[in-house]
């Protein structure tokens, strides 16, 4: 944004005789106009002013007068109908100089105030206005495109980008917020942008940690970290560096180092509901937390963003058409509503609603793929909502103009949710399901849809905000790509030797979980692990990685590291290569297990005291293998090496 320090000031009330001034003016009118001049010279606004309002309701057609006035307005800092008077001095008078001139800083000193005070439209509003006042300007568009970014009108910010990009390419700034907004849009090109903006300014901490999360979005993880941490070096409290590295650090598996960054940000930035949330997710992975102590850290989030906007339940949102034959209108809010694991589980469901009971809507705030194309054919044209662009408040307001009954939450604390528009309570029944292994701690979620595996009656309630309602036969619907293989022949008979594996994301390996592995590997002579995670993709993390394995006695040749497959198929083909699948704790897989189980290989589990530690032993009870699951460390051992003893019951598992 444009430096109100650097603006100028709106110039002053001049001597008359200048274009625009009405010759033919009664002489009353001039000599009102006169005299109001005269005090403004004089510096007696307090006269002058309403000498020339008088003037005006007399009916003066001088655009000097309006302009005058104007500048009076402006000097005592009444903005917006100083403005108004310009813009009226130009209409009259469309070539005066003084008024164009007066109103360009005038307007952008509003529209600066309009930015700094968060009210984004009128702030976009005043600077398009400036754009075609002076459309020559490329700070107007700049800051145009800045005020509609914040007000989520991403396309036409990217304009008036693209326009300020054209007319001054070495600005660094506008690089920067131009390879933003195409991030934002999920345009390759982001990444030249915001390169582009280093190389003009190479101490720009902003353009380096955008350029990380770019990264990160790609997989180049430690171009992500080394983005991140020059950003630090640039600006040691800059808080989305420290947040940008916590998520990178996740994915590399360093729990730990995570943690430290994201309370370092929530130090420097208390407000962020998001950086918030992300700590809340990381915690997950971390052993020292219990039940108990997740409940608190959940409701502090809940208490300090999400209460203050509750309206309670005597202010939520009501039926107001309580017939029980007309049709149900249930809503489903999601950002991964796309080629993601959380569209496994939810699109299977979508599809079996009765539509003669239930109409559907989705509210999808991702960017689209051929499995949005999918949900959207499912929704329909009238249930299918493009929400990525909406505020919370916006949000909310939709699904209470769409009269939803049912409000289902599929996101939890994970990335961008919208747990502050469930907040507003828009719907008088709201749940929380499947995209989020814990509670939300939003007082305004009523239910979370579970079952009595992940969650047995008891101290699992009293670690949640919300009422469990377990399903009696699961509470998760997995369906595998439609391009998923046949599952191969066990690789051991081929091998000679068995293989276990885990493709979880690093951040779930914790220290535990990476003990009892080498003793399993150590345990079955002549055994492999494959771990397979796109964390893998640099150098350190794999070196930690094995490092660690050979710190507990495991040969590092034993351990295969893969990164990516190309595509969802080649991934589920890699399962060709296992034997036998691990389930990490305390936060096991979920989507992991169930593409294990579907391509015939079977997942060791230890049943933990949370949601997230408890996941693997629900679905091994819906598969009806219970004896896969651990009740402890001693008891996992036992099963895996039973299983790697046993190659023909592995075989007749497979199959």
């Amino acid at each position: 944004m444009s430096d109100l320090a650097d603006m100028r000031k709106v110039g002053k009330p001049k001597r008359a005789g200048r274009p625009g001034r009405d010759q033919t003016a009664p002489a009353s009118l001039q000599g009102l106009e006169r005299r109001a001049r005269a005090a403004a010279l004089s510096g007696d606004h307090q006269t002058a002013i309403p000498l020339f309002m008088a003037a005006i309701q007399g009916g003066t057609s001088s655009a000097d007068v309006f302009n005058d006035l104007g500048a009076l307005l402006a000097g005592r800092g009444q903005l917006p109908p100083a403005v108004i008077q310009f813009e009226v001095a130009l209409a009259l008078s469309p070539g005066h100089p003084d008024a164009r001139r007066n109103l360009l800083i005038a307007l952008e000193a509003m529209s600066v105030s309009a930015y700094q005070e968060g009210r984004w439209t009128d702030a976009a509003s005043g600077f398009i206005r400036l754009t075609s006042l002076a459309p020559e300007r490329a700070l107007f568009h700049r800051n145009a495109g800045a005020a509609l970014r914040e007000a989520k009108l991403i396309d036409r910010a990217l304009l008036h980008l693209r326009e300020a990009r054209r007319l001054d390419p070495a600005d660094a700034q506008t690089c920067f917020s131009l390879g933003s907004v195409l991030f934002e849009l999920g345009q390759a090109e982001c990444e030249a942008e915001l390169t582009r903006a280093i190389e003009l300014d190479p101490c720009y901490a902003d353009a380096h940690v955008n350029l990380a999360i770019v990264h990160t979005r790609l997989g180049q993880l430690e171009r992500a970290a080394a983005g991140a941490r020059r950003a630090l070096e640039l600006a040691p409290d800059h808080v989305e560096a420290h947040a940008s590295l916590a998520a990178v650090l996740r994915e590399q598996g360093d729990g730990q180092g995570a943690l430290e960054h994201y309370r370092r940000a929530l130090e420097l930035r208390p407000g962020s509901s998001l950086i918030f949330s992300s700590y809340l997710l990381a915690q997950h992975a971390n052993p020292a937390v219990d039940g108990p102590q997740s409940l608190l850290d959940h409701l502090a989030w809940g208490g300090r963003f999400a209460a203050p906007l509750d309206p309670g339940p005597r202010g939520a949102s009501l039926v107001t058409d309580s017939s029980p034959d007309r049709r149900l209108r249930v809503g489903y809010v999601s950002g991964d509503l796309r080629s993601h694991s959380v569209a496994s589980f939810i699109e299977p469901i979508l599809e079996a609603h009765d539509r003669s009971a239930v109409e559907l809507f989705c509210y999808s705030d991702g960017i689209a793929d051929a499995v949005t194309a999918r949900i959207k054919a499912v929704a329909g044209a009238d249930g299918w909502r493009e929400t990525r662009m909406l505020t919370d408040a916006a949000l909310a307001a939709r699904v209470i103009e769409d009269r939803i009954d049912v409000l289902v939450d599929l996101a939890g604390h994970s990335a961008d949710n919208r747990l502050l528009a469930f907040a507003r309570r828009p719907a008088p029944v709201q749940v929380t399901y499947c995209g989020y292994p814990g509670t939300t701690g939003v007082a305004a979620i009523g239910w979370r849809l579970t079952d009595a595996e992940a969650d047995p009656r008891g101290d699992s309630d009293s670690h949640h905000s919300e009422r469990l309602w377990r399903l009696p036969h699961g509470f998760l619907c997995f369906r595998p790509d439609p391009d998923a293989p046949a599952a191969g022949p066990l690789p051991a008979e081929t091998n000679g030797f068995v293989t276990f594996g885990s493709f979880n994301n690093l951040s779930k390996l914790s220290e535990e979980t990476l003990d009892l592995w080498g003793i399993i590997l150590q345990m079955v002579p002549g055994s492999r692990l494959v771990l397979k995670s796109r964390g893998l993709s640099d150098l350190p993390p794999r070196q930690r990685l094995l490092h660690a394995f050979q710190a507990r006695g495991v040969d590092p040749a034993r351990v295969q590291t893969i990164a990516y497959a190309a595509t969802p198929r080649e991934h589920l083909r890699l399962y060709d290569q296992i034997d036998i699948a691990l389930d990490p704790f305390p936060y096991n897989g979920t989507t992991t297990t169930c593409e294990a189980l579907w391509m015939g290989v079977p997942v060791v589990t230890v049943a933990g005291r949370t949601h997230a530690g408890r996941v693997g032993a629900s679905l091994l009870h819906r598969v009806g293998y219970p004896e896969l699951i651990a009740s402890n460390r001693s008891q996992v051992l036992r099963i895996a090496r039973g299983l790697a003893g046993d190659l023909p019951g592995l075989a007749t598992l497979r199959n």
